[in-house]
């Protein structure tokens, strides 16, 4: 769960709570991007994990919209491509 508004409220319980799994088209549609930018930069899944910090079978399993990620790591993956994580979840 992401926890809204840490600031007016001290405690997670204290918090409204938003559900964090993607569902499985925003899976696909940002696996896509990820691996058409990816591409189109002459990298590796091999490459391109290595610049995340991720495995290669983890980035391959999120290039075929099958993976869970946490938002840390969408966003790692979309600063390792020069992009934004809204750019990569844009059908």
């Amino acid at each position: 769960m992401i926890y809204l508004d840490p600031i007016l409220a001290p405690e997670p319980a204290d918090q409204l709570r938003v559900e964090d799994r993607m569902d499985d088209d925003e899976r696909v549609t940002f696996g896509a991007n990820v691996k058409a930018a990816r591409k189109a930069q002459c990298l590796t899944q091999e490459q391109l994990s290595e610049r995340v910090g991720i495995k290669q079978g983890y980035l391959s399993r999120i290039e075929g919209g099958k993976a869970d990620m946490t938002f840390e790591v969408m966003t790692r993956v979309a600063k390792a491509l020069g992009s934004d994580v809204h750019k990569l979840l844009r059908p």
